[in-house]
């Protein structure tokens, strides 16, 4: 599923940001909804735009090591038993299975993650997708199955239509939807209620982390060569 999903997203990547408006988006942006509708479920659609202002091959390296290899530094998730998945792994692409431990306030959430990631180099863009399919173990302090997240994520790394040199897009899209294998119950509900909540507060925060710990790895390189 992961693997064939992930050419599919670099497949859909620009119709998704044509109808989210990412695609014609210029300045920085942030929204974090959640909608339902009667073919997709409640899907959850978090996007960004950030201006970096550096050159865009230097900030594509940056994106592609922090998401690729640097995601143990976030903060308010912890990340265990790491495991690489022997599938297809090469420069561009890792794929991974993974504990993980968010908080979000007071309420923590642990995970079992099956996740892979691929970069795309092309002459006017760089492009990273990912599909990530995340099992809810505990929530709230209590032990929780039967709750599964499907996230397909999207960035894309690009000059701005103005034609800077100096300053690249960082365009980041997240869809997630919840996979519910048992309704029975109110307290299932209530749960998968709460567990959405958290799960957008907490992939929200980690859009606005992500950007500025690339931001900071790109300024102290930038001053090491000119101090």
């Amino acid at each position: 599923m992961l693997l064939s999903g992930i050419d599919k997203s670099r497949q859909e990547l620009d119709a998704v940001f044509e109808a989210n408006g990412l695609g014609r988006m210029e300045t920085a942006h942030r929204t974090a909804k959640i909608e339902h509708d009667a073919t997709r479920g409640m899907v959850m659609e978090i996007y960004a735009n950030k201006v970096m202002p550096f050159d865009m091959p230097t900030t594509g390296k940056a994106v592609w090591r922090h998401f690729a290899h640097s995601m143990d530094h976030m903060p308010h998730r912890t990340y265990y038993e790491k495991q690489p998945l022997h599938i297809e792994t090469s420069d561009d692409t890792v794929v991974e299975r993974y504990g993980l431990e968010m908080t979000d306030g007071h309420t923590n959430g642990d995970f079992h993650v099956k996740h892979i990631i691929r970069r795309y180099v092309e002459p006017d863009r760089i492009i990273v997708v990912w599909r990530t399919i995340t099992d809810t173990v505990e929530f709230s302090a209590e032990p929780t199955t039967g709750i599964r997240f499907l996230e397909k994520g999207y960035i894309v790394i690009k000059p701005p239509a103005t034609g800077q040199d100096n300053c690249t897009l960082m365009q980041t899209c997240y869809i997630i939807r919840p996979e519910i294998s048992n309704r029975n119950g109110t307290d299932q509900s209530r749960k998968v209620g709460a567990l959405t909540d958290f799960v957008l507060s907490s992939v929200t925060g980690s859009i606005s982390a992500s950007h500025q710990m690339i931001e900071n790895v790109l300024l102290s390189r930038a001053l090491e060569k000119h101090p």
